[in-house]
């Protein structure tokens, strides 16, 4: 009976583990229309200011192109559900230039690979998608 009581006891600490496993998230961006500048990546957990304000993103981070493509990889990602945005800042400055109507000048782009929705950007619950915790891979296609 005792061994019985160490089995269940040790199985039952091993569950939160698996609950918790973590993996990564792989974004491959491609269609710049230049190599300048450089490609911002955010990975969002919610919808708070997505896809533009950043700073309400789980983790952010910038990577060089390749020609007209670039990878960014999130790691150490829980399993749950994420959207990511992306934008080509081509001029270096550390943001999205848009005309006076808050249309985008330079490239971006969300998760799915959804465009404007009703003169709007696409929100948070539009572009989501469930992670298991493993690897996955997205594939985004910039707009301009």
């Amino acid at each position: 009976m005792r061994g019985t009581f160490v089995l269940v006891f040790a199985a039952s600490l091993a569950v939160p583990a698996l609950a918790q496993s973590s993996g990564s998230i792989r974004v491959q961006v491609t269609g710049a229309e230049s190599a300048d500048g450089r490609i911002g990546c955010a990975l969002w957990n919610q919808g708070e200011g997505f896809p533009r304000e950043t700073e309400n993103a789980r983790s952010q981070q910038w990577t060089t192109l390749r020609g007209t493509s670039a990878t960014c990889v999130f790691r150490d990602v829980p399993s749950g559900r994420y959207a990511i945005s992306i934008m080509h800042d081509a001029d270096g400055d550390g943001e999205l230039d848009t005309n006076l109507f808050g249309v985008p000048r330079e490239g971006w782009g969300v998760s799915k690979n959804l465009g404007i929705r009703r003169l709007r950007a696409p929100r948070f619950s539009e572009a989501a998608f469930e992670f298991d915790g493993a690897v996955k891979e997205v594939r985004i296609r910039l707009r301009y």
